[in-house]
C-alpha cells in the first residue's frame, strides 16, 4: 500500500456540500434575522415620521398662540383709552359727535 491509499477523504463537510440540513438552518436563520431587523427600522422610521409631523403641528400651534398674545396684549392697551371708547361708541351705540352728521347708504 502507497501511503496515499491510507488516506480517506472526509466527506461531506459543511463547504463541500454536505450537511444540508445546516445549511438550510443557517439561510432560514438569516432570512429570519433580514426581516426582524427591516420591520424594526420601517417601524421606528413610521414613528420618527409621526414625531415629525407632530413637530410641524406643535410649530405651527405655538405661532398662533404667539400671534393670539400679540393681539391680546394690543387689545389691552387699547381698552379704557378714550379712542377706544368712542370707537364703541360710534360703532355698537351708534353715537355721533355735537354738529356731525350720519349718511346712511343702502347696506
Amino acid at each position: 500500500m502507497s501511503p496515499t491509499s491510507k488516506t480517506q477523504t472526509i466527506s461531506g463537510g459543511f463547504r463541500s456540500g454536505g450537511y444540508p440540513l445546516a445549511r438550510v438552518i443557517v439561510v432560514v436563520f438569516f432570512l429570519i434575522l433580514f426581516a426582524v431587523v427591516g420591520s424594526m427600522l420601517i417601524r421606528q422610521n413610521d414613528m420618527y415620521q409621526r414625531v415629525a409631523d407632530r413637530s410641524v403641528e406643535l410649530e405651527r400651534s405655538e405661532r398662533e398662540a404667539i400671534a393670539e398674545n400679540e393681539s391680546a396684549k394690543d387689545l389691552k392697551k387699547k381698552v379704557g383709552s378714550d379712542d377706544h371708547i368712542e370707537q364703541i361708541a360710534r360703532d355698537q351705540l351708534g353715537l355721533v359727535k355735537p354738529g356731525e352728521t350720519i349718511y346712511q347708504t343702502g347696506d
